[in-house]
């Protein structure tokens, strides 16, 4: 941009030599630009001092409104102020000159010199006026291009840092993993009594361990499709599931998490046939989830309740309803957001990510389908998931 107005100015005018200089300043970056008529050589860097000259005699231009137009120098008598600049003239050669500053409402960081070299020049008002609006257009286009650019690098640190995140989480998650695969092994071989009978204080305790391990698979689960989903990564692997079949095992792995919660779990009346085209392990995660969710918000003596019935379109419904707390209608709008927990949820220390609705919703969307939520507050809460019969998304949907 610096380039094309000196070289533009340059021959429109048909100078010698234009120059422009632009200070160090917050609101714009610092640099120089200059453009030379044939057999002109270019100028060397402006030292510190003729910066510091120039620095001065932009401000005093700037502060009194006005620009220097000398039509030669060889006649032309500077003031106190102007030596130093009338001296960098001399040492570049110029025989006439105008020069206007740059800057924009607050103050001036920049100086645009056009000279002749060799010979006078009458500078008409035209000339010096079209010279000052071209200044005023550059030092608007820097400070813009300056703020877009500082944008474009804070968005960029913004990506590096998510990315960063993103991988942590991963890497974390797999090395939770490969421990908790140890301890789960070793902890199913002390329960179906490898190393011996467990007196029944043993045994209970197992069970809490197993409960715990469970829920701890559970979250690193999570933290890992959400790691995938951030980065574009979660792939649908696409068969033919019997859902039925899946619910029970979902219900199964769930049933330890009931009875240690006296909550009832129960899979209502299930046609035999009903499936779907949609990656199994994902459906899993999202049951597991919905489920988890269901049994943790109940309380003793409550109920959660799973059905799945063929949709009035080609599509199954799978509702999870529970007696539970309920969610506040204030939180609603909220509830598929990532990290969000309900404001009840966490009053009462429950624990969680705030992950499990929002992954449950990328994966359901994924697939086609759609998911809906309806909660009363201290009467329970029915998740209804919506899966179409034929898949007819891709195979994998980059996030956007």
């Amino acid at each position: 941009m610096a380039d094309l107005l000196v070289r533009g100015l340059g021959d429109a005018m048909e100078a010698d030599r234009v120059w422009l200089q632009i200070f160090a300043d917050e609101r714009v970056p610092q640099l120089a630009a200059q453009w030379q008529r044939q057999p002109l050589q270019p100028l060397p860097e402006a030292t510190p001092e003729q910066l510091e000259t120039l620095k001065g005699l932009t401000d005093r231009l700037w502060e009194t409104a006005h620009v220097i137009s000398i039509d030669d120098h060889r006649t032309y008598e500077p003031t106190i102020a102007g030596r130093g600049a009338f001296a960098l003239a001399q040492s570049i050669g110029a025989s006439a000159s105008l020069l206007v500053p740059v800057g924009d409402s607050a103050s001036a960081f920049g100086l645009l010199w056009v000279s002749m070299a060799g010979h006078s020049r009458h500078w008409t008002l035209t000339e010096t006026s079209i010279t000052q609006h071209l200044a005023a257009d550059l030092a608007h286009s820097l400070v813009q291009s300056h703020v877009i650019e500082r944008q474009n690098q804070a968005v960029q640190l913004l990506r590096e840092l998510d990315q960063a995140k993103a991988d942590f989480i991963a890497t974390v998650s797999h090395e939770l993993r490969t421990p908790l695969t140890s301890i789960s092994g070793y902890l199913e071989m002390l329960q179906d009594g490898d190393a011996g009978e467990l007196p029944g204080n043993a045994a209970a305790m197992l069970h809490i361990i197993d409960r715990n391990a469970t829920r701890l698979r559970n979250l690193i689960e999570d933290l890992l499709t959400q790691s995938r989903i951030d980065a574009g990564r979660l792939r649908l692997e696409l068969a033919t599931v019997q859902l039925r079949p899946l619910l029970q095992a979902v219900l199964s792995a769930m049933a330890p998490l009931a009875s240690a919660s006296d909550v009832k779990l129960e899979l209502g009346a299930v046609e035999e046939d009903l499936s779907v085209q949609a990656d199994p392990q994902q459906l899993e995660q999202v049951f597991t989830n919905l489920i988890s969710n269901a049994l943790k918000f109940t309380p003793a003596g409550g109920s959660v309740l799973v059905t799945l019935t063929p949709a009035e379109e080609d599509g199954v419904v799978i509702e999870v309803r529970d007696t539970g707390m309920g969610i506040p209608p204030d939180d609603h709008p909220n509830l598929f957001t990532r990290f969000f927990r309900a404001s009840n949820a966490a009053e009462a220390a429950l624990p969680g990510t705030g992950l499990g609705l929002a992954i449950v919703q990328e994966i359901v969307h994924r697939h086609g389908g759609a998911v809906d939520i309806e909660s009363e507050l201290g009467v329970g809460t029915t998740l209804t998931v919506w899966l179409p019969t034929a898949q007819s998304v891709e195979p994998h949907i980059p996030m956007m």
